[in-house]
């Protein structure tokens, strides 16, 4: 699964910090990526003067455009460093104003200006976890920082999980300063979230009395709109929550505090269409913003309506503002590639925007070298790295590449290096994570995904990929808990929903689904997946049995329908573990006559067949499939081990080398592509495919005991890597194997020094 590496405030179409498009949040109409491009082309005399006066006149990207030639000089001064980063941030221009405000907080005098600085940037970017992190830096130096205080309550309100701590930030500013009225919505919305339900209403009163007592009316603000209607939802009654958000929206129809409120309250009561009809009044009303407009381009394509939302992100491409039609360009890339996967004219956008600007902004580089590395273009990404300016940046991308082409270890040295200057960046952390796995540094990698979650719960499958380290290492309760963490911010994609599954039935818990998950295999398409993933569960607990048990007993379960496939190939595997090849054979021939034109069916037959020796038979039957599905991985892979059996090794090659392409996510197509390349001699691809395979399934202990005995064979097999790699195997499960291993390797050693 390709994630996006990315930065804060750059361009929403491409959601670089959160390659999961956010469905429910909206950014701030300031666009870096704008900023960075108004910034070219300026004419500096004496900086420092016009810069001051450029921020009076609130004219901000020209004043840091200024300021930048004085960090130039001096790059070690915090104060020019925090009133550029401070400049970059009015202006907009987040990502680009971190690493200098970042730099001014090494300097006691300027951590708290520009801490609160920086932290406001990643709060607009919707950053609330970085944001709050920042603060404890802040307050840390200056604990009764009143504004500190403020801003991290609003920012630990904002995650929607730290709401224990929002109220204490909100208490104690009342006790430092009585007269603070912005902070009281905070302290509503933080008992709301810990469903004080009777508290909150208290402190709504509270909020409504102190406005009157200040002669200010507090209805006239949208905050406070949003959290009553919140307040309603939470009670229960969805009927006055909607009469209040659409008295909110026509007072605040731009606002995004009350639009997004609007959205979610929409979402989950699954009025979708009134959701999309509020972001469509906001877009309209707002005379085009686009921090509207990507969001509803995104929801338009949920709902069916492609054209219109490509067409909605390409008409602004046409201004005749050149900076303002290349973030329209990058708008519609970030659009191609993440909803439609068309790589190819997602970089032609891009190029369209370089050319626009004439000498394009380390930020706008970054973009395109994350989209070409999506585009699996990883030499034209490293040409791109190379001319990016910040390391930082240079660094994420690389280690990108190294990472693509099998170099964990020096991937993860990149990696490193870019978190030391930019440690929050939850992408960074995940990749990291993903290069440690690779070099079996479980242990890390359990670090690195830990970080990854807590600094940005949705923006990559992080959760899914730590539960199934913890599940592989027989720590089903720890995987439930990273599953769970945050899911009410960010919903569980398909596949973290299947490993839940997966869990329960371990766990003997899965009599009854909850709810929760039942409302998401619900269709037809997960349904099959949902029985298969409960019969993985079962088996691993109680055996085959058991697992033929939950396929057989399935209710809805229509096994002659394609999309129960999953929960068919289930069941065959149980067969035959249980000796019924046969039975298999049998059963799978009767639906795959009944389906014909079902490219999988026929497969599952041929499989079914060669179980039970029944070779020509299966030859037949993964022909037909291979006719209807050319590149149809179980019939590639089922036909090589036949002709691999009659002993032409190079058509099996071959054969199996299309299965693992056709199928990444099947590790086994992977370690048998690689029994077959050592046969032939080649162990040196064996051993890439091995570290390929390991860089998808780190948690396939069977894959890591072929490469240690491959390396074994090395006449300069290194003891250490041996070692690792037994530790590696040890932990998933292979401990018997890798002692037995262990014991080889000891013995050729005492031969070798009897010589």
């Amino acid at each position: 699964m390709h994630r996006m590496l990315g930065c804060a405030a750059m361009s929403p179409g491409l959601a670089l910090l959160r390659p999961r498009l956010g469905m429910g949040s909206l950014r701030g109409s300031s666009g870096a990526l704008l900023a960075a491009l108004l910034l070219l082309g300026c004419n500096l005399s004496d900086p420092k003067e016009e810069a001051r006066a450029l921020s009076a006149q609130g004219r901000f990207v020209e004043a840091a455009e200024r300021l930048r030639v004085l960090v130039d000089e001096d790059p070690s001064d915090p104060e020019i460093l925090f009133r550029y980063g401070a400049a970059l941030t009015q202006a907009g221009e987040y990502s680009p104003a971190y690493f200098p405000l970042r730099r001014a907080m090494e300097d006691p005098d300027w951590v708290v200006p520009a801490g609160l600085t920086l932290a406001s940037g990643a709060t607009a970017t919707g950053n609330s976890d970085s944001a709050a992190l920042i603060l404890d830096e802040v307050l840390v130096a200056d604990p009764d920082n009143v504004e500190a205080l403020v801003a991290r309550s609003n920012a630990r309100v904002l995650t929607r999980r730290h709401y224990e701590g929002a109220l204490a930030d909100a208490d104690r500013v009342l006790e430092l300063d009585p007269d603070n009225l912005r902070v009281l919505t905070y302290r509503v919305v933080s008992l709301l979230g810990l469903a004080r339900i009777d508290e909150a209403g208290e402190a709504l009163e509270t909020l409504e009395r102190r406005y009157s007592e200040a002669g200010l009316e507090v209805g006239d603000t949208s905050h406070y709109c949003a959290a009553r209607a919140v307040f309603e939802t939470e009670k229960g009654d969805t009927e006055a929550a909607d009469r209040i958000l659409r008295a909110c929206l026509v007072r605040f129809p731009t606002s995004a505090t009350v639009v997004n409120a609007a959205i979610q309250f929409y979402e989950e009561t699954r009025q979708l269409e009134r959701s999309l009809e509020v972001l469509r009044g906001a877009y309209e009303a707002s005379a085009h913003d686009r921090a509207f407009r990507v969001p509803l381009a995104v929801r338009l394509h949920a709902a069916g309506q492609v054209a219109e939302a490509e067409e909605l992100l390409r008409d602004p491409t046409e201004s005749q503002d050149p900076a303002r039609a290349a973030v329209a360009w990058v708008d519609l890339a970030g659009y191609l590639i993440e909803q439609q996967q068309r790589y190819d004219d997602g970089l032609d956008c891009f190029e369209k925007a370089i050319a626009l600007v004439g000498e394009a902004t380390p930020e706008l580089l970054f973009q395109y070298a994350d989209a070409l590395l999506i585009g699996e273009r990883y030499d034209d990404a490293r040409a791109v790295a190379a001319k990016i300016t910040v390391p930082t940046y240079r660094d994420l991308v690389e280690g990108r590449v190294l990472l693509a082409q099998n170099e964990p270890g020096a991937a993860l040295e990149r990696f490193a290096a870019a978190l030391a200057e930019w440690p929050n960046h939850g992408i960074g952390r995940y990749y990291a994570a993903r290069a440690a796995e690779a070099a079996g540094l479980i242990d890390r990698a359990i670090e690195e995904y830990r970080y990854s979650v807590r600094a940005d719960p949705g923006g990559t499958d992080a959760r899914e990929r730590l539960a199934r380290l913890y599940v592989a290492a027989g720590d089903p309760n720890r995987a439930l808990t990273v599953l769970y963490h945050d899911v009410g911010k960010n919903p569980s994609s398909d596949d973290a929903v299947l490993i839940e599954l997966e869990i329960l039935a371990r766990l003997r818990q899965a009599n009854t689904i909850p709810d929760r998950l039942s409302e998401r295999v619900e269709p037809p398409t997960m349904w099959g997946r949902a029985v298969a993933a409960l019969a993985t569960g079962t088996r691993a607990r109680d055996g085959s049995e058991a697992a033929l048990a939950i396929v057989e007993d399935a209710d809805r379960l229509d096994l002659k329908a394609p999309e129960s496939e999953p929960a068919l190939a289930s069941l065959l595997l149980d067969l035959v573990a249980l000796g019924r090849a046969d039975e298999a054979a049998s059963r799978l021939g009767v639906i795959a006559s009944d389906r014909p034109d079902v490219a999988a069916f026929q497969a599952l037959h041929g499989d079914a067949l060669a179980a039970s020796n029944a070779g020509p038979a299966a030859r037949a039957a993964y022909e037909r499939a291979l006719a209807l599905e050319p590149e149809n991985a179980r019939a590639l892979a089922g036909s090589a081990q036949l002709v691999g059996a009659e002993g032409d090794t190079s058509r099996a090659l071959a054969l199996q080398a299309r299965a693992w392409a056709a199928a990444p996510d099947a590790p086994e197509y992977g370690r048998e592509l690689a029994t077959l390349l050592a046969a032939t001699g080649n162990t040196e691809t064996a051993q890439e495919t091995l570290q390929d395979l390991l860089g998808r399934h780190p948690t396939d202990a069977s894959a890591v005991l072929q490469l240690a005995q491959l390396r074994l064979a090395s006449p300069s097999a290194d003891p250490a890597e041996l070692r690792r790699l037994l530790r590696w195997a040890a932990r998933f499960g292979a401990k018997t194997e890798a002692q037995a291993l262990q014991a080889e390797i000891n013995a050729q050693s005492e031969t070798r020094s009897a010589r």
